[in-house]
């Protein structure tokens, strides 16, 4: 069982980023929603998490894009939102954000992509 990781949510307290300027995901709280009514697409940032274990859920709440981005993302450099609903459930791994979930909470078939 050496190789198993506990989740752990950090904070029940919810952010809403309203996306119009250069923002760091909080990482202190376990969701974060991303508010692009204002029409622009934000430049989002998800550091690296705080411990091993952790988990973070981003969820799109407009239907603007939004993308974050990342230097520490398995697979991919950033997660493009697109849809309202499109949410990704991540797990820190001690060195990098693993992916759990990619869905729409909305029931839209499109869900958010790990791209570059």
């Amino acid at each position: 069982m050496a190789n198993t990781l506990l989740g752990r949510i950090s904070n029940t307290r919810i952010e809403t980023l309203l996306t119009s300027a250069s923002l760091h995901i909080d990482l202190t709280t376990y969701l974060t929603y991303l508010d692009t009514q204002n029409g622009a697409e934000p430049n989002v940032r998800l550091d690296a998490g705080l411990e091993k274990g952790q988990l973070k859920k981003i969820q799109l709440i407009h239907a603007n894009d939004a993308t974050v981005n990342s230097n520490f993302i398995i697979g991919g450099a950033r997660i493009v939102f697109v849809t309202v609903g499109d949410r990704a459930v991540l797990l820190w791994n001690g060195t990098q954000w693993r992916v759990i979930s990619l869905n729409n909470t909305a029931g839209n078939a499109v869900s958010p992509t790990v791209t570059g």
